[in-house]
């Protein structure tokens, strides 16, 4: 087989509201349309078509189904592809929001990222996990092949949807191009918007909780108790909740932590190149993409042991009990004391990143869209 002709379903990309998966998206495809053989067509939506067409240059199937309703994009997706398919000459779909066909009219190859929707019910809306758990065993079943973006997630979903083991296979996400370009007025910029005194600790994500602020802010506070220095913590990605507002008030530190909601991509940038070190305290992740964001900028990195961040975060950080306020604090103290810790933590995360790509993994991604279609089955490892 030459050219490959594949359909990418992108009609559940609302713009700026996916986040990881946009961005794992976006990244993938800027590779993918790059490699020899790949003939990429998107089903885009009323909202997203627009940035797909125009602003990344990639040939688009306009669908429609308006962005911001579910229901309407899921029907379209499940009713409509096979017309679609045959419009484009697709060879192969690929689908990289979880969903896909549950009665697919050509090759299928899904992406998984994680099953927070069965770990983690709160994180996503009483609806849209009704759909994921009624309809998420018909699709695996159905699909020729899955992608997840960890050993962990591979685990999970294996346990959780009873996928067997050769169905799925592990292709992991690189770090984001585009680290230059931040200047020193930029920062100074960015420093006086967001009051930030001088040197501090990273955090970047949303306030859902598993991703565990509450008790980073707890650990920051009692490392604030013991050490004397004038760090802050910025927690980039959402506002501060009620209940840690009134902590840090009753507590006399409320200006040493800064909440800047959402930013922009070359804000959260300068961040992560000024930082003191970045701290990632979530209790699930199924991939964990700021870790290689920290590493990739020179930032030295702390994480917590859970779900996938050892295995993406390697040797190029140091770990501590989540669940443990003290254990939290003592890796801020370490950190503050130990000049010769984070430079060797710099060092170790740029070996790691270094095992992360973008472009492997849309080499990776071909090759598996190119078996399904020839065999239905991958080489891969």
């Amino acid at each position: 087989m030459d050219g490959l002709n594949i359909l990418v379903d992108l009609i559940f990309i609302v713009p700026g509201r996916n986040r990881g998966t946009e961005t794992y998206v976006n990244a993938l495809l800027t590779e993918l349309r790059n490699l020899p053989g790949a003939n990429i067509v998107c089903l885009t939506n009323r909202l997203n078509h627009g940035y797909y067409q125009d602003e990344m240059g990639l040939e688009c199937y306009a669908s429609t189904a308006h962005g911001r309703n579910r229901v309407t994009r899921f029907m379209y997706q499940q009713g409509a592809i096979g017309f679609v398919a045959k419009r484009t000459g697709a060879d192969v779909l690929f689908c990289p929001g979880y969903l896909s066909p549950v009665f697919p009219p050509l090759p299928t190859v899904s992406v998984i990222h994680d099953v927070n929707f069965y770990d983690i019910p709160k994180s996503i809306s009483p609806g849209v996990r009704l759909v994921y758990n009624m309809s998420m065993p018909f699709m695996v079943r159905s699909a020729t092949r899955i992608i997840t973006v960890s050993r962990y997630s591979k685990k999970r979903i294996m346990e959780t949807l009873n996928v067997p083991g050769d169905k799925v296979v592990v292709i992991h996400e690189g770090p984001l191009a585009g680290r230059d370009g931040i200047t020193e007025d930029d920062w100074r910029a960015v420093r006086r918007k967001y009051a930030v005194r001088g040197e501090f600790f990273l955090s970047v994500s949303s306030g859902l909780p598993h991703k565990n602020i509450e008790r980073l802010v707890r650990g920051f506070v009692e490392m604030k108790k013991k050490y004397p220095g004038d760090q802050q913590l910025v927690l980039v990605g959402h506002e501060l909740d009620d209940g840690i507002e009134t902590y840090l008030e009753r507590e006399s530190f409320r200006d040493d932590v800064v909440a800047t909601g959402f930013i922009s991509d070359a804000e959260k940038l300068s961040f992560l190149k000024n930082g003191l070190a970045y701290i990632y305290p979530s209790l699930y992740e199924g991939f964990g993409l700021p870790a290689l964001e920290a590493q990739s900028c020179g930032l030295p990195l702390a994480a917590s042991r859970c779900a996938s961040l050892p295995e993406i975060c390697g040797q190029g950080a140091i770990y501590f009990d989540a669940l443990s306020v003290e254990s939290i604090a003592s890796t801020f103290l370490n950190l503050c004391r130990d000049e010769r810790l984070r430079e060797d933590l710099v060092r170790r995360g740029y070996e790691n990143v270094s095992r992360f790509s973008w472009r492997r993994a849309a080499i990776e991604t071909l090759a598996l869209l190119r078996s399904a279609v020839e065999n239905g089955h991958a080489d891969h490892p």
